[in-house]
């Protein structure tokens, strides 16, 4: 059974190509799970299931993680 590519470049987003500082979260699928990491620091992922992204790409869509929103969050 082959195993899943590795070495996969993140998918960045086309509002974030700045040549110079490539500031940015990225994104690709490994396996069944995908990977967010953050393009400055290679290594440093975090994994979620699909369900868990489509979760979060929704609340992003309705706009739950806005910065003003984020700055209001009590966390509680």
């Amino acid at each position: 059974m082959p195993q899943p590519n590795t070495h996969v470049e993140f998918k960045v987003s086309s509002f974030s190509k700045d040549s110079l500082r490539r500031l940015c979260v990225g994104v690709k699928m490994q396996g069944e799970k995908i990977i967010v990491g953050n393009t400055k620091i290679p290594g440093k992922t975090v994994s979620f299931t699909e369900d868990e992204w489509e979760a979060f790409i929704a609340g992003v869509k309705l706009g739950e993680f806005e910065i003003a929103s984020l700055r209001n969050f009590s966390g509680s």
